[in-house]
C-alpha cells in the first residue's frame, strides 16, 4: 500500500469510525466505504477481478484457466492479493523459491493459489534482474524461521526482531512527520516499535526527550566533533557503504576502521578515515576490541557502530546532542531491561533510561571505554566462555558506565538504516541468549550493582 499522510483526512476518519459500514468489520472494509462515499470506484471495483484479485489457498472455486494469463495482460485485475497467512515473499532465499514444501502448509492449495504464486515469483524474479544489487540484500536474509526450531541459531535475529515489532506500537504524532520525510527514498527505518515486557505500568510511551522533536533535523551539528569506530569483519562492502555516508556529516570528523580480517581489509581513503588493520587484536580482546579502538580515538565523545548499522546525521546530532547534556551516562538506540531473576531481555523497551545500552549504535566516552578495561579482568573467566571471546562486551559496558557514574543508559527512538546482516550475526551463535544472561548476572553481582 502506497499512501500520502493528510492530517485533515485522518481526523474526518476517526470521527467516522465509529458509524462507517465496514463489510468484513474490520480496517479494510472502512476503508473501502469511505472512499466510495468520497467517490472512489464502486465496492465491487475493490472487491472483484477488476482491480483486486483475491486468492485464497484453499479456494473452492473454480480458476478459469486463462485467469493469470490475463492478470498479465493486464485485463484482469491489477494486484494479486493472498488473504491467507501463506505468502509467496516468506519463501525465498534471494533467487531460490522453495515452494515444493511450504507451499501446501499442511492443507491442498488451490489451483488459482499455486497459480498465483508462481506468477508473483516470476514478476519478483523480474524485478531483481532490473535492478541486480538488490541481492545482496536478500540472500541469506529472507529465512523460513517461522516453522524452524526456537533453538535454531540462524534464525535469531528474526526471532528477536519479530519480538519488536510485535511489541506495542507508539502512535504516530506530529513529532513523526518529518522523521517520514527524511527516511523517505533513503532506505531508513523508525525505531518506534518497541516490547513493552520489563519496563514499569505507565512508563509505555517513553519519555518524549529522547525522541524526534520538531526542528531537530534542521538544527546545526553540536559544538563539538566527535569519533565514529566501526569494526571490519566479514561484511566490508557494508562498511564502504557506511563510510561513504558518515564522512559527509559534519558532527564526525574521524571515523577508525579496525580490520579485524585479514581477508576483508580494504583501503578507502578519506581525511577523516583511519584504518587499523591488527587481525591478531581478536585473540587478545575479542569484541572488546572496539573499545581498544575508543581509546585510539582523537575526540573524547565515540560514536560506536556495528557493521550493519547507519544511523542517518538527524540522528547522530541527536545522540550528540544528549551525550553533551547528560554526559554521565552511555545514549543509544538500542536498549535492554533485564527481566525477573536477572534473565536477559531481548524486547526493546520505550525510550528513557534504561539498563543496558547496545552497542549497535552507541555515543560512549574514553572515561568509560578506559573504565571497562580497568574492570574487565574481573569478568576474564565468564568472558572465555563466549561465542567468540568477549561476546556479551556491550553488557559489561553499559554496567561499568553506571559504577564510574550511578547514571544510567539512556535509549533514543530515532530513524535508522539497517544494512545486510547475511549470515554473520552473532546472536545467530547456539547458546547467545543464555550467554548474555550469564554475562549480566555475574557482572552485575562482581561489579556490585542491582540487576535492574
Amino acid at each position: 500500500m502506497v499512501v500520502q499522510p493528510n492530517e485533515e483526512i485522518y481526523q474526518d476518519m476517526m470521527s467516522r469510525y465509529a458509524t462507517t459500514r465496514s463489510y468484513n468489520s474490520g480496517d479494510q472494509g472502512f476503508l473501502s466505504t469511505y472512499y466510495v462515499e468520497d467517490g472512489a470506484p464502486p465496492i465491487e471495483y475493490l472487491k472483484g477481478e477488476v482491480y483486486n484479485l483475491k486468492i485464497k489457498q484453499g479456494e473452492r472455486n473454480v480458476c478459469p484457466d486463462d485467469l493469470m494469463d490475463r492478470f498479465e495482460q493486464g485485463t484482469a485485475g491489477h494486484v494479486v492479493h493472498f488473504m491467507d497467512a501463506n505468502k509467496p515473499w516468506t519463501h525465498v532465499h534471494g533467487r531460490e523459491d522453495v515452494p515444493a514444501k511450504s507451499l501446501q502448509q499442511g492443507r491442498v492449495a488451490s489451483p488459482c493459489f499455486a497459480k498465483a504464486w508462481h506468477v508473483w515469483f516470476k514478476n519478483y524474479l523480474g524485478g531483481l534482474d532490473l535492478a541486480p544489487d538488490v541481492d545482496k540484500y536478500l540472500a541469506g536474509d529472507l529465512r523460513i524461521c517461522e516453522r524452524r526450531p526456537k533453538d535454531d541459531p540462524t534464525c535469531a535475529e528474526w526471532r528477536e526482531e519479530k519480538a519488536e515489532k510485535e511489541g506495542r506500537i507508539r502512535p504516530r504524532d506530529h513529532h513523526d512527520e518529518r522523521a517520514i520525510e527524511l527516511m523517505r527514498g533513503m532506505g531508513f527505518s523508525h525505531g518506534g516499535r518497541h516490547g513493552h515486557h520489563g519496563h514499569h505500568e505507565g512508563e509505555e510511551e517513553g519519555d518524549p526527550k529522547y525522541m524526534l522533536q520538531p526542528g531537530d533535523e534542521d538544527r546545526e551539528a553540536p559544538p563539538v566533533k566527535a569519533s565514529a569506530v566501526i569494526m571490519n569483519w566479514k561484511r566490508p562492502e557494508n562498511v564502504k557503504e557506511q563510510l561513504e555516508v558518515l564522512t559527509k556529516y559534519a558532527a564526525i570528523d574521524e571515523v577508525l576502521v579496525w580490520h579485524a580480517n585479514a581477508d576483508t581489509v580494504f583501503t578507502f581513503e578519506h581525511p577523516k578515515v583511519t584504518h587499523i588493520v591488527d587481525p591478531a587484536a581478536n585473540d587478545k580482546y575479542g569484541l572488546s576490541t572496539r573499545f581498544k579502538g575508543c581509546l585510539k580515538t582523537r575526540n573524547e565523545m565515540v560514536l560506536m557502530l556495528d557493521d550493519d548499522m547507519l544511523p542517518p546525521e538527524v540522528t547522530v546530532n541527536k545522540l550528540l546532542r544528549g551525550k553533551l547534556a547528560e554526559p554521565d551516562a552511555l545514549h543509544g538506540l538500542y536498549g535492554r531491561n533485564p527481566l525477573p531473576g536477572c534473565e536477559y531481555n531481548y524486547r526493546q523497551p520505550p525510550p528513557g533510561d534504561v539498563a543496558l545500552i547496545l552497542t549497535k549504535v552507541m555515543v560512549t566516552d574514553h572515561r568509560f571505554c578506559k573504565a571497562y578495561f580497568e574492570s574487565s579482568q574481573m569478568m576474564e573467566d565468564v568472558a572465555k566462555q563466549g561465542n567468540p571471546y568477549w561476546n556479551g562486551e556491550d553488557i559489561f559496558m553499559a554496567l561499568v558506565s553506571r559504577k564510574v557514574t550511578g547514571q544510567l543508559p539512556k535509549r533514543y527512538d530515532l530513524p535508522l538504516k539497517k544494512l545486510p546482516q547475511g549470515r554473520e550475526a552473532i546472536n545467530r551463535n547456539q547458546g547467545h541468549m543464555q550467554f548474555r544472561t550469564t554475562m549480566m548476572q555475574k557482572a552485575t553481582e562482581r561489579l556490585g550493582l542491582p540487576c535492574e
